[in-house]
């Protein structure tokens, strides 16, 4: 396949992918499919990155992507670093570091937990216009709407607030 200059340079993109601790099989089935990493290289992207947690990543990589995948890592933080787009869970953690990263997510809501408190984040912080939030079957059309997507570059709380919270929690004021 022969690409123009210009797609040469789109094609250079990096999409990483985060689950979690927690297992999330259908998500990963999913984007383990051929249509789905067919998809993200006609998206441009070259490279995929997946922290799959306990749930069995099956992806193949050709000569148009590479994939990496792996369980755990202690440093998912530099796979972010690197990532022009990342899609992962609503853990509380993975969507914070993001957002001091200040990087376009998307967030795929795990429906499979027993309680809803990652869907009530991810709907918080794409109302905030922190990340855009997704259900699987719409994933490849989010990962087209967030090219144009500008993320919130607005602190979720000022230092100063969360030193008052904790000073006043500890009874110091």
């Amino acid at each position: 396949m022969v690409y123009s200059a210009n797609e040469q340079q789109q094609r250079h993109k990096i999409l990483c992918i985060s689950v979690g601790s927690t297992k999330f099989d259908s998500f990963i089935t999913y984007i383990s499919s051929a249509f789905f990493i067919a998809s993200i290289v006609k998206l441009g992207y070259s490279k995929l990155i997946v922290q799959h947690g306990t749930s069995l990543f099956s992806g193949k990589g050709n000569s148009d992507i590479e994939i990496e995948s792996f369980q755990y890592s202690g440093n998912l933080c530099e796979y972010f670093k690197m990532a022009d787009v990342i899609i992962c869970h609503a853990g509380a953690g993975t969507c914070l570091e993001l957002i001091d990263l200040n990087k376009k997510f998307i967030v795929v809501d795990n429906v499979g937990l027993a309680d809803q408190h990652q869907r009530e984040l991810a709907i918080k912080l794409s109302e905030l216009s922190y990340c855009l939030i997704s259900a699987e079957n719409d994933l490849v059309d989010n990962l087209r709407r967030i090219a144009d997507f500008v993320p919130s570059n607005q602190p979720l709380i000022s230092w100063e607030n969360a030193v008052n919270i904790i000073e006043y929690e500890m009874g110091y004021k």
